[in-house]
Parts: structure tokens; C-alpha cells; sequence
């Protein structure tokens, strides 16, 4: 056997956007199955997740290997820390998304670069470093089998105190493709599954040591859609329901045309969806390619506020043939229809989207600091919209969205239909995006 070794895992700080807000603090599910395959896999390696959102890093540290995983709003903070540990003869692993998209970019601030999803070969990866060996590139292809993940080693994470602490993932992949999204790109469009047994043995390791909500465990599931294989979420939301949770995940409008699929994942404990409305104005939709129609929000919203599920809608500011108007018209249809919460943001080009394709091709993009691509910062050449009239809009979105009058009006409606319970919950989501600014 080779000789002890350590490995720490990184999650560089959000600083600006929702992120960097208490709300949106969440555990980080990548390093959590890539330092559980190292303890499951590799006895003589002790592992540690430092999360600098709650930790300062003690770059003195006696450690063999540091591995840092980046999305793009966190390359230059990812890139600083790797240049540091570096400048002391530790050798440092970056992946995540933004390395896979941007891999030369990231290879000069890096020993080993990781492309796409690393469990099939993070030990790979260790075997060789253990052996001198370690390559300068790793490509990872798409985990075929998810059953590969072990269980979740809750102790990785033991004292940071996230918002959202309790993170599992049944199935990945998204078929949907949307323009301004790189998910697919990057997990790709099949959705694939982990076996709901070993799904259910991660909520019950965490039912018995995770955070609770009124004395249930509350948790989200990390997947882009977790309804789309109908007949695979319907059993594993009949396997969820005798563990008495409530959980919240992601989900497409068309959730909401399946009266059936809504009651199962109620009876399971679903209480809130993130729904990515994206826009008000058919046109918007229409650019992005989107398959459905503003004409079907109400009686979506209605359908899922019906089935007792909250609904938490993510809207984008900035489409190309947007005006102000489209501020007033969003904010009053959400407090119309009694949206529990809402995320506004900035249309924003990510590397690996088909948007970023685009806007590369036509010189649209006019900032590639990647330390404003959180999705609250104007990139590129808007032909309407000045960087400081869509900075405005958003903060204008959020005060009038997350004013007391419209937080009370909609919280008093969630109350009536969800209860006290519930109620409580939402009021305090509603009153952390009140503390939230955008600029």
C-alpha cells in the first residue's frame, strides 16, 4: 500500500450575486461524491472539504493534493487560489464546468485539468498521482452508471451551516437544451438514473444526522428535472413517501398538464419547485426557442399551487427585443398569480451554451471577466438596453417583487393554502431576497 496521502477539496466563495447571499448557500454535491469515492475507494487518503463561503484557507496546511471545482463566476477566484497552493509546490486539480468549456484557459493555472463528470475517473486520477504519474488532462465522459456513487459522507461537511443543506440527485441529464443553459452540454441531453434504492439510502442517512424543519427532514434533489421519466420519478416518489420529508427540486412547465404526476409528488413531501419561466413576453420565448406559451402560466401556476406545491419562478431580464415595460408586466403577473418566490436575473452567455456560440459569432459579448458572469452584470451589447438601465430593472424587479405589501399578500394566500408550517418557511425566504442587491 502506498504511503498516507491527503487530498483537499475546495468550493471557492460566491462574492457577488444570489450566491453570495445566506439563502443560496448550498452544499456543494460534486465534492461531495468525489471525496466519498476517495474514502470508499482509497483507504491510505484522508480527505477534507474547505468551503471558503464559511472558511478562510490555511495555504500552510500540510496536504498532497488540492482538487478545486469551478463554474464560470468562480474561474478567477478558483484560478487565484490554484496559483497560490501551486507557488508552494502543491499540485492542484481543477474541473468542474467551466474548466470543461474553457480547458486551455484553465490548464495555466492548473496541474491536472478535469473535463466533464469525474467519478468514473477521479481514482484514476489518484492511482496515477500516487505513481508520479499524474497527466497534465483528464476527459471524463458521462457517468453510464450512477450506481457508482456511494453513499454520501455527511462528516466531509460536518460544521458549515448551509441554507440548503441536504442534497441528493436521482437522475441526471436534460433533454430541454436550452439556448442561454450549458447543463446539457455538459451532463448531457439522456437522462440517466441512479438506482432509487441507493436514493433512498442517501435520504435515510441524512433523516437520521441531517438539518430538520419542524421536525421533518427537508431536503432538495440536485436534478435539471426530475419529473421527465414519468414512470421512474412516480416510483420514486412512492418510495420517498413513508420517510415522512418534504423536499424541493427543479421542474419545466410541463409538469403542471399532469394532475397524477403533481398528487404523487405531493404525497411524497414536495413542497416547492423551481420553475423556469424564464419570460411574460412570447416573443422572449420564442428567441430561446422555448416549446411552450405564456398563455399556459396561469393555469399552470394554478394546477401546481392546486396539488399544495409552492412555486418558486426563475425569470431572465434582457432578451434582445425587450424594453422597460417588460418590469412592470413581469412583477404584476407573478403578484397577480401569488408566486411564492421569484429569482430575477440578467441573460447571461455562458461558455458551453448555445447562446455563448452565438454571441461570440456576432461580437455581442463586450466583457470576458468572468467575475461578472453571475447573472447580475450586463456582458454583452444589448440593442435597447444600456448596462445601467438592465442594473436598474433588476433592482427594480427586486424591490417591487420583495416589497412588504407584496411579500404580505403573498405569503398571507400560501398560508391559507399550505398552512402555518409552510407559511413560516416562505416568509422567510421572501424577507432574505428582500435583504438581497443585485449591484
Amino acid at each position: 500500500m502506498s504511503d498516507n496521502k491527503s487530498l483537499l477539496l475546495i468550493q471557492p466563495s460566491y462574492t457577488n450575486g444570489l450566491w453570495g447571499v445566506d439563502l443560496f448557500k448550498i452544499l456543494p454535491l460534486s465534492l461531495m461524491n468525489l471525496g466519498s469515492i476517495v474514502l470508499e475507494r482509497k483507504p491510505n487518503w484522508s480527505v477534507q472539504v474547505l468551503d471558503t463561503n464559511f472558511e478562510r484557507i490555511n495555504f500552510n496546511a500540510s496536504v498532497d493534493l488540492v482538487g478545486i471545482s469551478i463554474n464560470t463566476s468562480l474561474a478567477n477566484r478558483g484560478y487565484a487560489i490554484a496559483d497560490t497552493f501551486r507557488s508552494k509546490g502543491i499540485p492542484v486539480i481543477l474541473g468542474g464546468i467551466h474548466a470543461t468549456f474553457c480547458p486551455e484557459e484553465a490548464a495555466k493555472h492548473a496541474d491536472c485539468i478535469v473535463t466533464g463528470e469525474a467519478e468514473e475517473i477521479f481514482i484514476n486520477i489518484i492511482d496515477d498521482f500516487e505513481q508520479n504519474q499524474m497527466k497534465s488532462r483528464y476527459d471524463g465522459s458521462l457517468v453510464s452508471d450512477l450506481s457508482i456513487i456511494p453513499k454520501q459522507h455527511l462528516e466531509l461537511f460536518k460544521g458549515y451551516n448551509y441554507t440548503v443543506p441536504n442534497i441528493v440527485q436521482a437522475t441526471r441529464g436534460c433533454p430541454l437544451n436550452c439556448d442561454f443553459c450549458s447543463v446539457a452540454k455538459y451532463n448531457g441531453s439522456r437522462l440517466r438514473y441512479r438506482p432509487i434504492a441507493n436514493v433512498i439510502a442517501d435520504i435515510k442517512n441524512i433523516t437520521a444526522s441531517g438539518k430538520k424543519y419542524f421536525g421533518r427532514t427537508g431536503l432538495f434533489f440536485a436534478d435539471d428535472n426530475i419529473f421527465i421519466d414519468k414512470e421512474y420519478a412516480k416510483e420514486l416518489f412512492r418510495a420517498i413517501t413513508p420517510l415522512n420529508i418534504f423536499w424541493g427540486s427543479q421542474s419545466s412547465i410541463f409538469l403542471a398538464r399532469d394532475p397524477e404526476m403533481l398528487s404523487a409528488a405531493h404525497r411524497s413531501g414536495c413542497r416547492a419547485l423551481l420553475i423556469g419561466f424564464e419570460s411574460v413576453d412570447q416573443n422572449s420565448l420564442k428567441e430561446i426557442h422555448k416549446k411552450y406559451t405564456v398563455g399556459e402560466y396561469e393555469k399552470v401556476i394554478s394546477n401546481i399551487h392546486k396539488a399544495g406545491i409552492a412555486v418558486d419562478a426563475s425569470i431572465i431580464f434582457g432578451f434582445q427585443h425587450e424594453d422597460m415595460s417588460v418590469i412592470d408586466r413581469t412583477i404584476n403577473f407573478l403578484i397577480k398569480n401569488k408566486i411564492e418566490l421569484a429569482q430575477f436575473s440578467i441573460l447571461t452567455p455562458y461558455p458551453g451554451s448555445t447562446l455563448y456560440a452565438e454571441m461570440t459569432k456576432n461580437n455581442l459579448i463586450n466583457n470576458y471577466d468572468w467575475h461578472y458572469y453571475d447573472q447580475f452584470h450586463m456582458v454583452w451589447n444589448h440593442k435597447r438596453w444600456s448596462v445601467e438601465e438592465l442594473n436598474r430593472a433588476l433592482l427594480k424587479a427586486y424591490k417591487k417583487f420583495y416589497s412588504y405589501r407584496s411579500i404580505c399578500s403573498r405569503v398571507v394566500d400560501h398560508y391559507k393554502r399550505m398552512g402555518s408550517k409552510c407559511g413560516i418557511v416562505t416568509a422567510k425566504m421572501n424577507l432574505q431576497y428582500r435583504r438581497f442587491n443585485p449591484n
